[in-house]
C-alpha cells in the first residue's frame, strides 16, 4: 500500500491540470488591447501549466527510479570525456542555424524600421561624419558610443547584414564565460552542460539574438565577462568590460552600478563595491540629464518619458496597483518560469538585474514589458549566476539525484517555453500565424512574389542620402535608410519627397499597430491632400512621390 501511495505521489501533480478548467476565467484578466485572448490564454497560462505539471512528474519519478544513479553515472562519464566537444558542437549547431535565418530574413527583406532600420541609418550616417560629428551621431537618441565600431565594419564592409551576423555571434559567446563560470563552482560536467544548454534554448536569449538589431546584446557576453573576472577577483582585469558595458545604452550603465553593490554584497569588498556603484551612478546621471539633453529631444531620454512621469504624482497604492498589471507580471513570469523561480533564493547574484526587473514593473510605455524584446538582455547574465551558484550549492548539500532531477525540470519548462512564446522553430509561432501575428513565422525567411514586388518599387526611390522618405515601418531595405533623413509614416509628409507603404506588413502608425480603419484614415488623407502623386500601387505596396 506504501508502494502504491508512493506511486501516486509520483503523479501528483498531473492534478494541476484540473485548473485548465478555468481557462475560460483566465481571459477577463487580459489587457482589453490583446488582439488574440485565445492564443494569450494558451500561451501564458495553458502550456506552462502543462509544462510544470509534467516537469514536476517527472522530477519526482527520477527521484525514487531505483536506476537513476546508474544511467546519470553513464551518462556523467560520457559527458566528462566529451564536454568540451559536445558544447562546441552544440554551439556550433545553434550558431549555424541562427545565422540562416538572420541573413534569410534581411535577404528576404522581412526586417522592420524599428528597431534594425534606425540602428542601420544611424551606423551608416557615424561612418559618413567627420571625426568631430562621429560621437555626437552615436550620443543622439541614445547614449551608445560602441556604434561608432560598428560604423568602422561599415567603413570597409557597407552590407548591413554584417550586424546580423555579429549579433548571432556575440549573444551566443555568452556560453563560454557561463561555461567557465560553471566548470570553476559546479565541478560535474552533467550539470555544466545542462546548463549551458539552458542557455542555448533560453527564450530570452534567442529574442536577442533574432530581434532585429540593438547593442544591448554585447551585454549579455560582457557581463559574464565581468561576473568571472570579479569571482577570480581579478578586478584590473574586470574593468575593461565595465567600461564597455557602458557604451551600449545609458539605461544598461544601472547594471554596471548595481555590479558595485553585487561586489560589496557578495565579495564583502566593500569600499570597492560603494565606489564602482557611485561612480557609474553618476555617470548615469549626467549621461542621461546632461549629455543626452543637448544631443537628443527630451521626451526620448530613458527617465524623462512620460512611462515614468507618473511617479513624481501617484500614491504609493497607485504605483503597487501599476507593478501588480498582468502584462507586468508576464514580464517576470517569462524570465524566471523556466527556472522554476529558484534563482531568487540567489538575491545577491541577481542585484545587477534589479535595474532590469524594476524599469518593465514601473514603465507605462508597453515596449519595456515585451517578452520578445532586448529588454531582457540585462538579466540574462545575473539569472544564470544565480542558477550556477545555487546549483553548487545543491549538489553538496542535498546530492547529485535532486539536483540533476531538478535540472531535468528545468529543461522541461525550457522547452515548454519555447513551445509557447520563442522564434525558434519549437514554437507554435513559427508554424502558425495566428499566434506570431506573422512576425516570426517561418514565411518570414522565405522568398515571394511579394518581396520581388517590394524590391521594384524600392528601385522607384533614388538612392540619393539627400532624398528624404517616409517609410512604413514594417518594412526594411538597405536603399531606403542609407540616407541622412526619413521618417516613420504618417510622420514628416510635409518635408517627404517620396512615401513607401507596404499595408500587407500590418496597420502601424509609429511603432504602433492600430485597428486597420484608423490607419487608413491616414492614408487617404494623405492621398486627399494633393501633396503626392502615385507611382507604383500593386500587391498593397505603394509609392507616392511628392508633387
Amino acid at each position: 500500500m506504501f508502494k502504491n501511495c508512493k506511486k501516486w505521489l509520483t503523479f501528483s501533480p498531473l492534478l494541476l491540470l484540473l485548473f485548465l478548467f478555468f481557462t475560460e476565467k483566465i481571459k477577463f484578466f487580459l489587457p482589453a488591447y490583446v488582439l488574440n485572448p485565445e492564443v494569450s490564454v494558451i500561451r501564458y497560462f495553458v502550456i506552462p501549466l502543462v509544462g510544470f505539471s509534467i516537469g514536476a512528474t517527472l522530477f519526482l519519478f527520477l527521484l525514487r527510479w531505483h536506476k537513476f544513479d546508474e544511467y546519470t553515472e553513464k551518462l556523467n562519464q560520457f559527458t566528462d570525456r566529451n564536454e568540451k566537444r559536445f558544447l562546441l558542437y552544440s554551439g556550433g549547431v545553434f550558431l549555424i542555424f541562427s545565422l540562416v535565418l538572420v541573413i534569410l530574413r534581411y535577404f528576404t527583406f522581412h526586417l522592420f524600421l524599428f528597431d534594425f532600420g534606425v540602428y542601420d541609418t544611424k551606423i551608416w550616417q557615424i561612418s559618413q561624419a567627420s571625426w568631430m560629428h562621429k560621437f555626437e551621431i552615436a550620443s543622439t537618441g541614445h547614449f551608445q558610443p560602441i556604434l561608432i565600431v560598428f560604423s568602422f565594419i561599415y567603413n570597409i564592409f557597407d552590407h548591413p547584414w554584417i550586424l546580423l551576423f555579429l549579433q548571432v555571434l556575440i549573444t551566443l559567446s555568452g556560453a563560454i564565460p557561463l561555461y567557465l563560470i560553471s566548470k570553476k563552482k559546479i565541478k560535474n560536467s552533467l550539470l555544466i552542460v545542462g546548463i549551458v544548454i539552458l542557455y542555448f534554448f533560453y527564450p530570452p536569449v534567442a529574442f536577442n539574438v533574432f530581434c532585429d538589431f540593438h547593442p544591448d546584446h554585447i551585454y549579455i557576453p560582457l557581463l559574464f565577462w565581468a561576473f568571472y573576472f570579479i569571482d577570480e577577483r581579478k578586478y584590473i582585469k574586470s574593468s575593461p568590460f565595465l567600461l564597455l558595458l557602458c557604451t551600449l545604452k545609458e539605461p544598461l550603465i544601472l547594471g554596471v552600478a548595481f555590479l558595485g553593490i553585487y561586489i560589496a554584497l557578495a565579495q564583502k569588498r566593500y569600499i570597492l563595491g560603494i565606489l564602482v556603484f557611485l561612480i557609474f551612478s553618476f555617470l548615469f546621471y549626467e549621461i542621461t540629464f546632461n549629455l543626452l539633453s543637448k544631443t537628443t529631444f527630451k521626451e526620448e531620454t530613458i527617465l524623462q518619458t512620460n512611462a515614468f512621469s507618473y511617479l513624481g504624482t501617484s500614491s504609493i497604492l497607485g504605483i503597487i496597483k501599476e507593478v501588480l498589471k498582468p502584462s507586468k507580471l508576464r514580464f517576470l513570469f517569462f524570465v524566471f518560469y523556466p527556472f522554476l523561480f529558484l534563482p531568487f533564493l540567489r538575491p545577491k547574484e541577481l542585484i545587477p538585474a534589479v535595474p532590469f526587473l524594476i524599469i518593465p514593473l514601473l514603465s507605462l510605455n508597453p515596449h519595456h514589458q515585451n517578452v520578445a524584446s532586448q529588454y531582457t538582455a540585462g538579466i540574462i547574465a545575473p539569472v544564470f549566476v544565480a542558477l550556477v551558484i545555487l546549483f553548487s550549492l545543491m549538489i553538496n548539500r542535498w546530492g547529485k539525484r535532486v539536483t540533476f532531477s531538478l535540472l531535468f525540470w528545468m529543461l522541461v519548462s525550457t522547452l515548454t517555453l519555447n513551445i509557447a512564446q520563442s522564434p525558434l522553430p519549437l514554437s507554435v509561432a513559427f508554424w502558425d500565424k495566428k499566434w506570431s501575428f506573422g512576425n516570426w513565422h517561418y514565411s518570414n525567411y522565405l522568398w515571394s512574389e511579394h518581396q520581388h514586388k517590394f524590391k521594384t518599387a524600392v528601385a522607384l526611390i533614388p538612392k540619393d542620402p539627400e532624398v528624404r522618405v517616409v517609410i512604413h515601418s514594417g518594412t526594411y531595405h538597405k536603399d531606403l535608410f542609407h540616407r541622412y533623413c526619413f521618417d516613420c509614416f504618417p510622420y514628416g509628409l510635409e518635408k517627404a519627397d517620396f512615401v513607401i507603404l507596404d499595408n500587407s506588413r500590418g496597420f502601424i502608425i509609429g511603432d504602433t499597430t492600430v485597428e486597420k480603419e484608423k490607419y487608413f484614415s491616414y492614408v487617404d488623407k494623405m492621398q486627399k491632400s494633393g501633396l503626392f502623386k502615385m507611382l507604383y500601387n500593386d500587391d498593397q505596396i505603394q509609392v507616392y512621390k511628392h508633387n
